[in-house]
């Protein structure tokens, strides 16, 4: 037989304003643009440094491109000799620029033909043994050199000629598709902008896939096409399931079921603390930043207009003062962090213990939440301790702007902060010797407390003087466990509870709002079940005008509108 050689084409000159402005291109710059300037990023490093990265990966992503475009259009590329293939009695040999390859025709075992989807041959893979194959793509005659090699091959060769599969949409469409597909999750699910855009990923891959499928498979029965439809999207709603966004859809007091039933203004995926100021802007912990930004707007909109405090670490257990000017967030295990918010300034102070260390309202004080070890309550201005008890053993306690009380062996001891003093003692009676305190909050004005028991009990005191009577006792519903959200509105008008139940089928969760002046329930706020569930609340606030609430937990808060304020 004579000896049959194919030339390569030579590579195509393209022009670098072509490139630059074709559609797909675009549409690929955009898609890179959404998912770096992510309010995740934004919130780690800042909003100038995410978007000096984004420019600096967009440039390089144009840059890298257009240089090899202009080489191959150079005259060293044009004018060297193409690679060439050819076939021979018993032999397959390419000579390519780096050298030659050689392949017997015995020693081939499989051919696969790769087809662009209007069916033109776009590659023929000669496969000897597994990682050892010989590539043919981008000759000039590719229908001729496929007939020649099934000529000539010998005949226990397998050929394999799947049809070509199509993309449903073309690419610029895939990014244009995956970014809306991105933010109707986030907002459909209540969640962070990135795992909506990997979900809606997920999504558009599992299409195309179950399309391929189909293509490949059109001499199957009208049955087998359907039980492949059904089976791929058992498969990707059961991961979905399993990831936990289906019951955020149908049981998240946020989700699409509930948000207007529920009364959800705005979710806030990834963030914990969320907090009113005086001005009604919401802050909230999230990622290296405390993000500061008013109600309205959407999420897009204010990652312009708010004000980010940035930290070099991940902090914890944000408290600001009543007036909203200073702030300070434990800094897992290194002391805490202080800011002066006006001046966007940050110390950091080497204080030992900062579980749920909070502000008096004047931002004056820094005391412990909870029951760890010696009690000492820090002075702001100095950083030198101005109160400090030392006790074996004490539950909760909670600071105001004068006093701290400490719950011990189910009494409350209320100590005056400056003189050191113990100022009165309130016995907690009717409750059980195994029952404990679970939590304690001073009002704005250390007028009122509430203390929530573990036996469900609520109880409110009010100050005469130097000592405090109970004024009200409300038992809640015992098979409710009583959670660590507690608060008093601004005013001492309403006061916020959380209650959760954990039962063998479902958890959960709810928040009541109480009248202060007669305990009269007045609203209560579904918080989801199961999976879909706002759980574990650990931060209540009301908004200065009480017509808002935020509630929050460790990875997750929401902001709810009160009806009773209507």
């Amino acid at each position: 037989m004579t000896e049959l050689v194919f030339s390569q084409n030579k590579p195509p000159r393209i022009k670098v304003t072509e490139f630059l402005f074709n559609k797909g291109l675009i549409w690929f710059i955009f898609l890179c643009f959404v998912i770096f300037f992510d309010e995740e990023f934004i919130n780690r490093w800042g909003l100038t440094a995410v978007l000096r990265t984004t420019l600096i990966a967009i440039g390089l992503l144009l840059l890298i491109p257009s240089l090899i475009i202009l080489w191959v259009k150079s005259d060293r590329v044009q004018n060297r000799l193409p690679p060439t293939l050819h076939i021979e009695n018993d032999q397959v040999v390419f000579h390519g620029y780096k050298g030659s390859q050689l392949v017997k025709f015995d020693a081939i075992k499989r051919v696969t033909v790769y087809r662009k989807p209007n069916g033109a041959i776009a590659n023929i893979v000669l496969y000897q043994r597994p990682f050892h194959m010989l590539a043919c793509q981008n000759f000039d005659d590719m229908l001729a050199l496929y007939t020649v090699l099934k000529e000539r091959l010998p005949a226990s060769v397998f050929w394999f000629d799947p049809k070509p599969g199509r993309w449903l949409v073309k690419p610029y469409q895939f990014a244009f598709f995956l970014v809306f597909i991105g933010w109707l999750f986030s907002g459909m699910l209540n969640l962070a902008f990135m795992s909506g855009l990997n979900l809606g990923l997920m999504l558009l891959l599992g299409i195309q896939a179950t399309s391929q499928l189909l293509q490949q498979s059109q001499n199957a029965s009208h049955r087998a096409k359907v039980a492949l439809i059904v089976g791929a999207t058992a498969i990707f709603g059961f991961l979905l399931f399993a990831i936990g966004d289906i019951p955020k859809v149908l049981y998240h007091p946020c989700g699409l079921v509930h948000r207007w039933q529920s009364g959800c203004l705005n979710a806030y995926p990834d963030s914990e603390n969320l907090l009113f100021l005086p001005d009604g802007q919401v802050a909230r912990l999230s990622s290296k930043s405390i993000v500061i930004e008013p109600m309205d707007g959407g999420r897009f909109i204010n990652l312009f207009r708010a004000t980010r405090l940035l930290n070099d670490r991940y902090a914890s257990n944000l408290s600001f003062s009543a007036d909203g000017r200073t702030a300070v967030a434990g800094n897992y295990g290194s002391g805490i962090l202080f800011w002066d918010v006006p001046t966007q300034s940050v110390t950091t102070q080497n204080i030992p213990d900062t579980s749920r260390m909070v502000l008096s309202p004047d931002g004056k004080l820094l005391g412990p939440g909870g029951p760890r070890g010696t009690i000492t309550v820090w002075d702001t201005t100095t950083w030198e301790p101005a109160f400090t008890l030392e006790t074996e053993k004490h539950g909760e306690t909670a600071l105001g702007a004068t006093l701290l009380v400490v719950d011990m062996d189910q009494a409350l001891h209320f100590y005056d902060v400056r003189s050191g003093q113990e100022t009165a003692v309130f016995s907690i009676e009717g409750i059980d010797d195994q029952a404990f305190v679970q939590r304690i909050i001073f009002s704005e004005d250390e007028q009122l407390l509430a203390v929530m028991t573990s036996q469900s009990i609520l109880l409110i005191l009010r100050r005469d003087g130097t000592n405090w009577q109970e004024i009200h006792r409300v038992q809640l519903d015992p098979s409710w466990r009583g959670g660590d959200g507690l608060a008093f509105s601004t005013d001492n008008t309403l006061l916020a509870t959380v209650q959760e139940y954990y039962g063998i089928s479902e958890n959960r969760g709810q928040v009541l709002i109480f009248s202060v002046a007669d305990m009269q329930l007045l609203q209560t706020l579904d918080m989801g079940r199961g999976q879909g569930q706002l759980g574990s609340v650990r931060v209540l606030n009301f908004s200065p005008d009480n017509t808002m609430l935020a509630v929050s937990r460790s990875n997750e808060g929401a902001v709810f509108e009160l009806s009773l304020a209507k």
